[in-house]
């Protein structure tokens, strides 16, 4: 009897052991597949991450340049220039009469014989002479004996040159010519005076002046018979500097 409850108790033992050897090699063999796979989920990860990282990089490099681009071309398109007041629609030495701001009605473009000279200019009518403009600007835009033009300078030129004389096709050949300038308030310098068949050079100092006024009349005095024959101012090589 006591010997076979010692065998029962031995199995037992035995079937114990046998169970614990067991599961310590099951959990043994468990822990190496947790490693890997925790391993291999972090490699991804470390893999992944530049991968979603280099997008943004490279955005952000593009991104102030295309920014500042379009604000460069932005200014280029809106800075002020000087053909703001003058549209120089002809060269810089040869404007027309398109490149002044306003002018009284007789004034037009063409070509004009002046002392020998053949030039493209700016020319117009005079028939009657006056003591002087009834004013030191445009005044209602018409002739009243005097012929006018107007320069906005907007204060960004110093000179104003010009030369002037009096067409071939003038009627009248003994009267003179006067050239007076304006700032719209004011004379500026002395009365210029052309005779015909010669050619006069005028050069106005404009520093810090936003209008110039050319006025151009038959210029009434004592000795001046005021022919009722007509002449024709012309200026030509009108530039500013």
């Amino acid at each position: 009897m006591k010997t076979n409850i010692k065998i029962v108790l031995s199995l037992g033992l035995t079937s114990a052991m046998l169970l614990a050897g067991c599961g310590a090699t099951k959990a043994s063999n468990n822990e190496p597949t947790a490693t890997a796979e925790s391993s291999a989920t972090a490699s991804q990860q470390v893999i992944q991450s530049p991968t979603t990282a280099e997008p943004s990089l490279s955005t952000e490099a593009t991104s102030p340049s295309s920014s500042a681009s379009s604000i460069s071309n932005y200014e280029a398109q809106n800075s002020p220039s000087a053909s703001d007041n003058i549209k120089l629609s002809g060269p810089s030495d040869s404007m027309v009469l398109d490149d002044f701001a306003a002018h009284s009605n007789g004034w037009k473009d063409g070509t004009f014989s002046v002392a020998g000279e053949t030039m493209t200019g700016i020319g117009t009518k005079l028939d009657q002479c006056i003591e002087a403009p009834q004013t030191n600007d445009l005044g209602n835009g018409f002739s009243h004996g005097e012929e006018t033009l107007r320069l906005n300078l907007g204060h960004k030129y110093s000179s104003l040159k010009f030369k002037a004389g009096q067409n071939i096709g003038s009627q009248s050949m003994d009267q003179v010519l006067a050239i007076r300038i304006t700032d719209g308030t004011k004379q500026i310098g002395e009365i210029h005076t052309v005779h015909f068949d010669e050619i006069t050079p005028i050069e106005i100092d404009t520093t810090n002046r936003s209008v110039i006024f050319i006025q151009m009349y038959i210029q009434k005095t004592g000795s001046n018979s005021c022919s009722s024959k007509s002449i024709e101012p012309v200026i030509y090589n009108v530039s500013l500097s």
